[in-house]
């Protein structure tokens, strides 16, 4: 299995007024293969490592809402912590609002979250992935439309 691994350690993170979280330090994954939806998009977030894997960066001021997966879909005795999935739910929200291709981005947020020490449970990372391409077009227009206005 191919795995990401964050060139940052966590993210620092501090709440605005309106109680969404905001990075107080850019975010660098390196996502451990080559993704070339993610370089044939073009965003400035996307470099290439020299051993040609793709790398990510958020930049510090990112506002998000995390891994918004509604609470019922969660089944925390299954799934365990949420917090193993913040640097997913970090990448995922940049990727959706700079609107990176909608399938590539729920990819990049399952392979974050079952990488590294801190691996989600297969169940958990099935029902966040399923979760996201279930309901995730929700939010993705959403950006396309805050983008376009």
């Amino acid at each position: 299995m191919t795995t990401a691994r964050l060139l940052t350690e966590r993210p620092l993170v501090e709440f605005n007024d309106e109680g969404l979280r905001v990075l107080k330090r850019e975010l660098a994954v390196d996502l451990g293969c080559h993704i070339v939806e993610l370089h044939e998009w073009g965003g400035t977030c996307v470099s290439t490592s020299p051993d040609g894997t793709t790398m990510l960066i958020v930049p510090s001021g990112f506002v998000y809402n995390g891994a918004s997966i509604p609470s019922l879909l969660l089944l925390h005795s299954v799934m365990g912590d949420r917090e193993l999935y913040e640097a997913a739910g970090v990448f995922h929200d940049f990727l959706y609002r700079e609107q990176a291709p909608r399938s590539t981005s729920d990819f990049v947020f399952w392979l974050i979250a079952r990488s590294g020490s801190k691996q989600v449970t297969p169940a958990r990372g099935w029902f966040g992935w399923a979760g996201l391409r279930i309901g995730g077009w929700i939010a993705y227009r959403a950006r396309g439309r805050e983008a376009a206005a």
